[in-house]
């Protein structure tokens, strides 16, 4: 199974299933809008069918674009998007405590056989714009074929809207994000919901807060499974059982 892998340079990294022509997933690292915190995402996301299985600026949450890796709240800065979330007070208007994710460069962007590689580095900013972290990402595709992977996970099957048929996504962490008390790490959480719209996001503070202290680092791993089709229980998880980290 081959991929193939396009980059129009300063926009976005495009990675398709060759036998079909089928777009993958579209990595998009242009800046956008301030108020909706302006980070890299990816979207569309689709199944080797076709089948679409992210969103991009829905009418509700117009920061909310595909898959996306950000933080609500980071020393007081919302990386998120849209209001901001004040004890007792609700979510206000604070456009002074949006903040974003600024592409830096990519270190290796490569495709070949059934694997491709993004890797990039990014930096992390307040309103006021001065660097306040540097992340280093690297986002691989393998196994397009869905062999799937040995962690513990979780997963939403839907119906798509516009065709017939339905999807799976699977969500995984790397078992060492488990390695609780160590430098910089906490127990792997998530946050999800089912209503009034699905949601999944690994949490990094779920119980208390995280602290890095200048110059530490913070390592997290996680995979997403898209699949045709609508897998119960026991596929999903004879599908993870056979892949380490």
């Amino acid at each position: 199974m081959t991929l193939a892998l396009t980059h129009a340079h300063g926009d976005r990294v495009t990675v398709a299933y060759e036998a079909t022509g089928t777009e993958l997933f579209a990595y998009v690292y242009r800046p956008e809008a301030a108020w909706e915190a302006p980070k890299p995402y990816l979207h569309p996301i689709r199944t080797l069918s076709g089948g679409l299985v992210t969103d991009y600026r829905p009418n509700d949450h117009r920061w909310h674009k595909g898959l996306q890796l950000t933080a609500s709240h980071l020393s007081g800065q919302n990386l998120w998007g849209g209001n901001t979330y004040v004890h007792g007070e609700g979510y206000l208007a604070l456009p002074e405590k949006v903040g974003s994710m600024a592409h830096v460069a990519f270190d290796e962007v490569h495709a070949a056989g059934d694997r491709a590689v993004i890797a990039e580095r990014l930096t992390w900013h307040p309103y006021e714009g001065e660097p306040w972290a540097e992340e280093e990402r690297r986002v691989e595709v393998c196994d397009v074929d869905l062999m799937g992977s040995q962690a513990c996970w979780l997963a939403y099957v839907g119906e798509h809207d516009g065709r017939d048929g339905h999807a799976t996504l699977v969500f995984e962490h790397a078992p060492a994000n488990d390695h609780a008390g160590e430098k910089g790490a906490h127990p792997a959480h998530w946050f999800v919901r089912s209503d009034p719209f699905a949601a999944v996001a690994p949490s990094w503070a779920f119980h208390e807060e995280l602290v890095l202290a200048p110059g530490d680092t913070l390592t997290r791993g996680h995979r997403i499974l898209v699949a045709d089709g609508a897998w119960d229980r026991e596929r999903v998880a004879a599908h993870v059982a056979g892949r380490a980290w």
